[in-house]
């Protein structure tokens, strides 16, 4: 079994690897280079596993208008490791084609850094701001295929599987929800069930169809960072409404366009900010069809 670890290499590859409809070099790109190319360029809004380091939180606003019902968190990334092996496979494997190359991806990504919270003390009448030190790791799993003739002076490398990615604190595991749920007219009262699928299987929604999810705290001093589509290629975080008997609502509308996307939910432990950082979640793939 071929392997390839450590994406410090990833610059070499984007030099040798192939994009479009011929290499950027004047020599073919190697199987592992081709992989990268596929996983990363290909396909950037399934494999991303930095969606919580890219909000922008506007501290001035808050402090102009301070919301006492709401506080305001962020993580600030001071470092980020990330591993990437590639393992491909000694021996072909059956596919709709025959039998074809086979590799086996894990990505994972190590953010580390400081955990912040900013909210108001009305009873103080005075704004207070909190920091955690925190690291988290976030991870997934994908298979690739190589189809073509052997003869073929370039054969193709193609995304047939992926998972969905986990989310959690290093060393200090944590709860999740409970009743986590969402609905929309192809998907009344479904449950989010983290798993690996081919692209063909992957959550599926009509374009611009709007999304319903609720859920349940476990501990209800934790927060959530819900993550969910805003317009056709971004995304936002999300702000859950509570209801009269303790349930989280949030309502959104999906991309117009035929394009995949995650939908991130983060469950950050910040009751007691003298205990250790602690956070679960999970990025659930999807597609519009």
């Amino acid at each position: 079994m071929k392997k390839l670890g450590l994406i410090a290499i990833a610059a070499a590859f984007l030099g040798l690897g192939c994009s479009g409809e011929k290499p950027f070099s004047q020599i073919e790109a190697t199987d592992e280079e081709a992989i990268f190319n596929v996983f990363f360029s290909d396909y950037p809004r399934l494999t991303a596993l930095d969606l919580p380091k890219v909000v922008q939180v506007d501290t001035q606003s808050y402090i102009d208008n301070p919301d006492p019902d709401r506080p305001i968190y962020w993580h600030q990334v001071a470092y980020t490791d990330e591993d990437l092996n590639i393992a491909i496979l000694d021996n072909p494997v059956p596919s709709p084609i025959g039998l074809v190359n086979q590799a086996n991806i894990s990505y994972a990504v190590l953010d580390t850094g400081y955990f912040w919270m900013m909210r108001f003390n009305v009873a103080a009448d005075s704004m207070e701001r909190f920091s955690q030190r925190f690291s988290m790791r976030a991870s997934r799993t994908a298979v690739c295929q190589q189809w073509g003739q052997p003869n073929q002076s370039r054969r193709g490398w193609l995304l047939i599987e992926i998972s969905d990615a986990r989310y959690s604190s290093t060393g200090q595991s944590y709860h999740f929800l409970q009743n986590f749920g969402y609905s929309s007219v192809s998907h009344p009262d479904t449950n989010f069930v983290y798993a690996s699928h081919e692209l063909s299987e992957l959550l599926s929604f009509h374009p611009s169809e709007s999304v319903h999810v609720s859920y349940d705290l476990i501990d209800s001093l934790d927060i959530v960072l819900a993550f969910v589509s805003q317009g056709d290629f971004g995304y936002q975080l999300a702000l859950p409404e509570r209801d009269s008997a303790d349930i989280y609502n949030l309502d959104f509308a999906q991309p117009s366009k035929k394009i995949y996307g995650q939908l991130l939910f983060l469950v950050v432990n910040v009751g007691d900010f003298d205990a250790p950082y602690r956070a679960n979640g999970f990025s659930y793939n999807y597609r519009i069809r």
